[in-house]
Formats: C-alpha cells, structure tokens, sequence
C-alpha cells in the first residue's frame, strides 16, 4: 500500500525521523487530518507524529472532511438525528 505524502502531516522532516517512535492520529468522520494535529504541541516530543486523512470523502452530508469506512447504521442515525442529510450521501445506505 503506498501513502499519498499529501494525505500526512508530519511533526518533523524525513530525515529526524528514524529511530523515533511513531503515533499516528486517525482523525473522525467528516474531520481531516489538521485537526488532530493541532493537538501535537501537547504530546510528547519523543514522538514522531503522523496525522493521517482518510482515504474516502465524506459525503454531501458533511460538508467538508473525509472517512475511513462505510457508516455503521447507529451512525447513519447519530447523523439524522443531528438534521444532516443522510440518504443524500453517496456510501450511506
């Protein structure tokens, strides 16, 4: 599988980042991989970080962001329930 260099926020070049131990940030539903890499101030410095997009758009139901799966049907509900059209979203059924 190759990783898309675009689709990862590194918390230090190439070049610093053997030997280090890696924490990778998979961000949620609709979000995308800057979010969770805001949190990387506050982690340990040991780390090398990686923020991760998912692979999938979202969807018309959220207007931005991206997703590793299919939505589970409790989370389908969870997105009706917050008014979000969901029969609109291409990969929700």
């Amino acid at each position: 599988m190759q990783l898309d260099s675009d689709a990862v926020i590194w918390s230090r070049p190439e070049a610093e980042r053997a030997g280090r131990p890696l924490l990778v940030l998979l961000h949620g539903l609709g979000s995308h991989e800057g979010d969770l890499f805001a949190l990387s101030p506050y982690l340990p410095t040991e780390f090398t970080i990686a923020a991760v997009r998912a692979p999938a758009a979202a969807g018309e139901a959220l207007a931005e962001g991206n997703r590793y799966l299919e939505a589970e049907p409790e989370v389908e509900q969870d997105l009706r329930d917050l008014g979000l059209p969901v029969e609109q979203s291409p990969g929700f059924a």
